[in-house]
């Protein structure tokens, strides 16, 4: 079994496009600091070597800036700008990405895993995953007898047995069992045919969809939930 740390019931094309934000947001962060650093350093013209005061006089010329002072000068506003606009973008991807963990919390593609911890155990049992508009995903670990949703009920009823889900949520064995039996949405969402692909599922009962049997599904139970072992 995999690690409790990870989500392994997320696929892998979320992960992918989980990365896309994030490697924008560390390019726009480098492009922040540049230009702060545009903006402080701002050369000073070297001073222009002393003509004699005879050409001086004689040609009364206006000294000009050196090209890469000109165009500094130039510049230095719009790199102001851009700053600006750049701790507004970031200032905007911190209150989006707060709102995204929220939602992703209640209609997450990822869903929400659920542990067993058991007395004299370190390390909890992965039980399944709750996605919205899914059936539950039960995890089987058959190295612990765990095959079964009724071999999962006699481990979790055990004493000194507790449920917490991913968000340090304790959950009691009936609402786990609700949880797991009790699933349905009243329209079936219109997904596409590349998301079901994507997503390696197929129409499952009460408008759900569930895993198609092969990779992770080992079995669909006979009722909302499958069996898939990670």
């Amino acid at each position: 079994m995999k690690s409790a740390d990870l989500d392994p019931f997320r696929p892998p094309w979320a992960e992918r496009r989980r990365r896309i934000p994030a490697a924008c947001l560390w390019w726009f962060g480098a492009y922040l600091i540049w230009s702060m650093m545009w903006i402080v350093s701002k050369p000073e013209p070297p001073p222009p070597e002393a003509p004699l005061w005879a050409e001086v006089a004689a040609s009364m010329v206006e000294v000009t800036p050196p090209l890469s002072y000109q165009i500094h000068a130039l510049l230095r506003p719009l790199a102001k700008v851009i700053g600006i606009v750049v701790l507004l973008f970031l200032a905007m991807w911190a209150a989006f990405a707060a709102c995204f963990k929220t939602f992703e919390r209640v209609y997450g593609e990822g869903g929400v895993n659920y542990y067993l911890h058991e007395p004299g155990r370190v390390k909890p049992l992965l039980l399944g995953n709750d996605r919205a508009e899914w059936c539950f995903a039960l995890n089987t670990i058959p190295e612990e007898g765990l095959n079964s949703l009724e071999e999962w009920q006699r481990r979790w009823s055990a004493a000194g047995a507790t449920i917490i889900n991913g968000y340090k949520r304790q959950v009691s064995g009936a609402e786990m069992h609700c949880l797991i039996c009790d699933r349905r949405i009243d329209t079936a969402p219109d997904h596409g045919e590349g998301w079901w692909a994507r997503n390696s599922a197929e129409p499952g009962p009460y408008c759900l969809a569930r895993f198609r049997l092969g990779g992770i599904c080992t079995a669909h139970g006979p009722g909302t939930y499958d069996l898939v072992r990670v």
